[in-house]
């Protein structure tokens, strides 16, 4: 649900970001935006009895969307990184890093489930050592991206939702390989969290 929602609205999300250069605004607050949802969903657990699963599985899907969300205004920095021709390297270190956070965050939980948690409910305490990490290894992102802000493109002609969602797709559709890596995305990169989750 939560990537089918992101695969309706991430164009617009990015055509506003690419017209009013507000990139690293947006990116700031769908990264704490993220976190606070990660925090409700532990507080959801630790304070609501019965009725937690319930809350928490709702605001883990706000946080799943959220997630993957700011990959929209964290691609839009890569031009302003690294030259044309190295977008692509530049993209998979990130996504390679960001598998290998997810890797070590195995490495995390585990003394943490090993030792029965910190708070008397493990697996609650798993999360909350991940939103830590999470938020500190965001901090370099808001110091180092704010100067990086790509430029507004006030001259774009404006699009509303409707016509942003199908001119994104239908431009996608006009570069090689794009539209497979969105379909690899829906169902490969889904399948990878979900696992990560479980793990």
């Amino acid at each position: 649900i939560a990537t089918a929602f992101l695969l309706l609205t991430s164009t617009h999300f990015g055509f506003m970001g690419d017209k009013f250069g507000h990139h690293f605004r947006n990116f700031r607050w769908v990264v704490t935006g993220t976190i606070l949802s990660l925090l409700c969903v532990i507080l959801s657990g630790y304070f609501l009895g019965s009725l937690g699963p319930w809350v928490a599985l709702c605001f883990m899907l706000i946080y799943t969307y959220l997630y993957q969300l700011t990959l929209v205004p964290y691609a839009s920095f890569i031009k302003t990184l690294v030259p044309e021709e190295l977008y692509g390297k530049l993209s998979g270190f990130g996504m390679a890093f960001g598998q290998l956070g997810s890797i070590i965050g195995i490495f995390v939980a585990i003394p943490i489930l090993s030792v029965g948690g910190f708070s008397g409910h493990p697996r609650l305490d798993v999360f909350t050592a991940m939103m830590i990490l999470f938020a500190l290894f965001s901090i370099p992102s808001f110091i180092f991206l704010r100067a990086k802000n790509p430029e507004a493109q006030l001259d774009t002609p404006h699009q509303d939702f409707k016509n942003s969602l199908r001119n994104g797709y239908r431009e996608a559709r006009k570069l090689p390989g794009v539209m497979n890596v969105l379909i690899s995305f829906y169902l490969f990169s889904d399948a990878i969290m979900t696992a990560i989750l479980y793990f």
